[in-house]
């Protein structure tokens, strides 16, 4: 007998020893990063609305207002897939210490698990000021920008200091009400 005969017993328990190690392994992106369940398709496309403009004052009698709202832009996400193996010699698995080898291995594939998905995750930031295509979001810009342009034609608006400026107080405090004043697709502070 060797072990390719008990699978249904090796494999799931190193299924375990992998999913323990890697909900162990602390991700750095967690708390940046907003995770929303996606669509069983290849990719999803998220469209940014404009809404309607300011509601006008109106005299009594006179009739209503329209406003039209409009698709502003799309910004396409493809999904990523990261796959990771090893494998084991017949020869390896009849000796019978592949066991406590696999161990091992699956803990360095959680661990190599874990660490693609932070190196994948800091490489947006490491990006957000790139302007290379496929760094580039639905609004044609990329993260951090200070023309991020509004649905009304020939506005923009900055996600960034107009001075840049290293971590501080300070700099959080006007990052704080640049954030209060930006505006939403219609150019009205979205507060």
């Amino acid at each position: 007998m060797n072990s390719n005969q008990f699978r249904s017993i090796v494999e799931p328990t190193l299924n375990d020893i992998h999913d323990d190690t890697y909900q162990k392994l602390e991700n750095q992106w967690k708390p940046i990063f907003k995770v929303e369940k996606g669509t069983s398709r290849r990719s999803h496309e998220d469209v940014k609305l404009a809404l309607t403009g300011l509601a006008a004052l109106s005299p009594e009698g006179a009739p209503v207002s329209y406003s039209e709202g409009g698709q502003a832009y799309t910004t396409q996400y493809v999904y990523k897939t990261f796959k990771l193996a090893f494998k084991m010699s017949e020869e390896m698995i009849e000796d019978g210490d592949h066991i406590n080898l696999s161990k091992i291995y699956v803990k360095g594939l959680a661990r190599s698990m874990n660490e693609s998905e932070e190196i994948y995750h800091a490489d947006i930031l490491n990006n957000a000021f790139n302007t290379g295509a496929q760094f580039l979001y639905g609004d044609g810009q990329p993260l951090l920008s200070e023309t991020h342009p509004i649905f009304e034609a020939g506005e923009s608006f900055s996600n960034m200091l107009a001075t840049p400026a290293d971590l501080s107080e300070a700099a959080l405090e006007a990052l704080t009400t640049q954030i209060r004043l930006t505006p939403d697709e219609r150019g009205h502070k979205m507060n």
